[in-house]
């Protein structure tokens, strides 16, 4: 089967994109198949995760989006980004804000300019589930015991739980060794994303994620900043900065309602004839 596709990144997280629209769409478990096939850096093309539209029209944006273990993530926010650059280039939005919906997941997009995009994630919530509020003189901030030692750490969830690790400085030659011990303890569960932060400024935050392949970075880097804003480290509206990448962090009053801005950019273009049977 010929493939055609593009690779595209968004702050360090590489993506495959390939558009069916107008062709027959395969099966869930054509695609899943697809995907892990295609994702895989030794005979594949190699990526965090395979973006298939569906449809491409003004009226409608609609993709799957595949991690490399075949699965369906929930969560899609920068395959939301990348797809938003291509539609962008498509000439299907124009120079509108435009829909789109991956996984069953709709992301209102914003233009900003030809390769940054701005999208909600949501309302944020604590680790009880309920509404998470800045407020004046109380910090979201527990300590866990890993080995030795104690961090300070703060679980949010938007889109995902995170478990935000705050650091002082940014070894990241340290940051595994960290985390094998953090991850260790019975206090932090399995499902929950690892987090390090380390607050530069007011107005800048610095994320390295302990992440397994197909997650989401936006989403992490968002968890990040609002652990940081509500412990009284951050500015609502920040800069993160995450690998070789950085997103625009906002968090909006009175509606609570947490915006990511992103860029995203094509890497190259191909096309690879893939063989089941190997």
């Amino acid at each position: 089967m010929d493939f055609d596709f593009y690779k595209l990144q968004s702050a360090g997280n590489d993506l495959i994109l390939t558009n069916y629209a107008g062709k027959d769409f395969p099966p869930d478990t054509d695609l899943s198949a697809i995907g892990r096939y295609v994702c895989r850096r030794d005979y594949g093309i190699g990526g965090n995760g395979l973006i298939a539209v569906k449809m491409l029209s003004p009226d409608s944006i609609v993709a799957s989006f595949i991690d490399p273990s075949g699965g369906f993530p929930s969560t899609t926010s920068d395959a939301a980004l990348c797809l938003s650059r291509y539609v962008f280039d498509s000439g299907v939005a124009g120079k509108n804000d435009f829909i789109l919906s991956i996984n069953g997941n709709d992301h209102k997009i914003g233009i900003i300019d030809s390769n940054n995009f701005r999208l909600s994630l949501g309302i944020p919530q604590n680790d009880q589930g309920t509404e998470l509020i800045e407020r004046p003189n109380l910090d979201y901030i527990r300590t866990i015991q890993a080995g030795s030692k104690d961090y300070p750490v703060s679980v949010i969830h938007i889109q995902k739980t995170g478990v935000v690790v705050f650091t002082e400085v940014c070894d990241i030659s340290n940051l595994k060794n960290k985390a094998d011990e953090i991850l260790k303890t019975a206090e932090i569960d399995s499902s929950q994303r690892l987090i390090f932060a380390t607050v530069n400024s007011r107005e800048e935050l610095e994320v390295h994620i302990r992440n397994s392949r197909g997650d989401d970075f936006s989403s992490s880097c968002a968890i990040a900043a609002a652990a940081s804003v509500v412990n009284g480290f951050l500015d609502r509206n920040a800069s993160i900065i995450h690998k070789s990448g950085e997103y625009y962090f906002q968090w909006l009053q009175p509606s609570n309602e947490i915006f990511i801005t992103g860029s995203s950019d094509y890497v190259y273009s191909g096309s690879m004839f893939i063989d089941f049977e190997d």
